[in-house]
């Protein structure tokens, strides 16, 4: 089973229809990930925090912890996250919002992987000169 379908606009469901398919998202980040993986662990914790927004009235009530929790997993994760984290932000009225500044969030982290890795080659050329 894949996550909720994300089409209809999430003030046209009620709280129980969300919180319905964030355990719908759980059950399939279960069977992807497994209950012993550290990206299930980090699904988990989204969908927690997106199941707090969505009862009390889909205010964010903290969207940078949000925002570092998908982050932890999609690093966890890589690619196969994407779905997940799709259905666990659909209930959300700014989820595209909070997908968008994920997105921003991976690039500027993918980058800042990158330039550590060269610091870090730099550095072992130099020893070995």
């Amino acid at each position: 089973a894949g996550p909720p379908d994300a089409a209809a606009d999430p003030r046209d469901r009620s709280v129980a229809e969300d919180l319905q398919r964030l355990g719908t998202v759980l059950r399939s980040a279960l069977s992807l990930f497994g209950s012993r993986n550290a990206a299930f662990s980090a699904a988990a914790d989204v969908v927690a925090k997106v199941a707090v927004s969505v009862a009390t009235n889909n205010a964010i009530h903290d969207p940078a912890a949000l925002r570092a929790a998908l982050l932890d997993l999609r690093s966890e994760a890589g690619a196969r996250a994407d779905a997940v984290i799709s259905g666990a932000l659909a209930p959300l009225p700014n989820g595209p919002a909070v997908r968008a500044a994920l997105e921003k969030d991976l690039k500027a982290h993918e980058k800042e992987r990158r330039a550590a890795a060269a610091r870090d080659a730099a550095r072992s050329e130099e020893a070995h000169v």
